[in-house]
């Protein structure tokens, strides 16, 4: 599709409004393009100031995106909340700790539903992709995912996002929320041999290089135990101590498995049943894909969420889910 098709696709759905936005946005991103060349020298002040791998800019740039929605969302729907509720609870731990884990909050029925077609896609391989940006290319599937766009061929998502979410992120956030991308996917087990050589589904410790504002909620769509390859994820204060330590971290060397990372911390590992849900922020904490025994997978689903000046439609799932912009100009401007 060319540039042009593309602006006027988005005149057409969203109006001239938003076709300006994204115009000026991806002006502002080929300027910034020679930005990218100090990528190491943006991690290593990142880390130094806040304590964290996603980077100086990503970290400035989410700070300012909380603050914007924030006051744009002036006074959000009043949560009805008390200092001992569970959403206002959870919230402080998910800005204190960086993650936290919200239980199974979902009715069976509801659960038995979003499990039962996430397998009937994932074993029919009906709108499903193989490929991982990592994909060592011997012909193994590591990795197995719904494909784009996914709020089509998986809309039974939509009901992981309850109330309960919804109130623990506007408390998170002090504004309304969106919803910005959503992956579900089963991981497989990955031989130790090539587990030597490479990294083959984020499975290294890393943070996300998206601005800090995001947050993902994850949800066990199977039961996932220590032999399943659980999320692993180091608490923002251990990611913090441990980032100004070494400002120089290199994701391919120093993030391998069970290397200097652990070394001086206990990660925390999401366990659970299907409807098991972790709230996280993954810039700010280290964390890495577990990797399944010989002959065991894990399924999971993720939804990045986002502060917003707009309340959260009611229909969102049926909107097109953009992704989270790693541009840090476009996020402002964006949403």
């Amino acid at each position: 599709m060319s540039s042009l098709e593309q602006a006027n696709e988005v005149y057409n759905k969203y109006g001239a409004y938003e076709l300006m936005k994204r115009g000026i946005s991806e002006g502002l991103r080929h300027l910034s393009a020679p930005y990218e060349n100090l990528q190491t020298e943006d991690q290593w002040v990142g880390a130094k100031y806040y304590g964290n791998f996603a980077g100086f800019h990503n970290n400035f740039g989410g700070n300012l995106a909380e603050t914007k929605c924030r006051t744009a969302s002036g006074n959000p729907p009043q949560i009805e909340t008390t200092q001992e509720s569970e959403e206002l609870e959870a919230a402080m731990e998910l800005r204190h700790n960086g993650y936290t884990k919200i239980g199974n909050i979902y009715d069976e029925d509801v659960i038995d539903e979003v499990v039962s077609r996430y397998n009937n896609i994932i074993e029919n391989k009906e709108h499903t992709k193989s490929s991982h940006s990592n994909d060592p290319g011997d012909g193994n599937v590591y990795i197995r995912g719904i494909d784009s766009p996914q709020e089509e061929y998986f809309p039974e998502a939509e009901q992981l996002v309850t109330e309960k979410v919804k109130n623990i992120l506007r408390n998170y956030y002090r504004s309304h929320i969106q919803i910005r991308n959503l992956r579900a996917y089963r991981t497989h087990h990955i031989p130790p041999e090539l587990m030597e050589s490479k990294e083959v589904y984020n499975n290294h410790w890393h943070c996300d290089g998206k601005t800090s504002d995001h947050i993902k909620l994850f949800v066990c769509l199977g039961e996932t135990t220590e032999e399943d390859g659980p999320l692993h994820i180091m608490p923002k204060k251990y990611t913090r101590e441990y980032a100004k330590r070494n400002a120089s971290f290199d994701r391919e060397t120093d993030g391998a498995p069970n290397n200097v990372v652990e070394e001086h911390g206990e990660p925390v590992k999401f366990t659970g049943v299907a409807g098991d849900v972790m709230l996280a922020n993954t810039q700010t904490c280290l964390h890495r894909a577990g990797v399944p025994d010989e002959g065991r997978s894990r399924d999971l689903v993720q939804l990045y969420i986002a502060p917003s000046s707009e309340p959260l439609p009611e229909n969102w799932i049926d909107s097109e889910l953009e992704g989270a912009d790693p541009n840090v100009w476009s996020r402002l401007l964006k949403y």
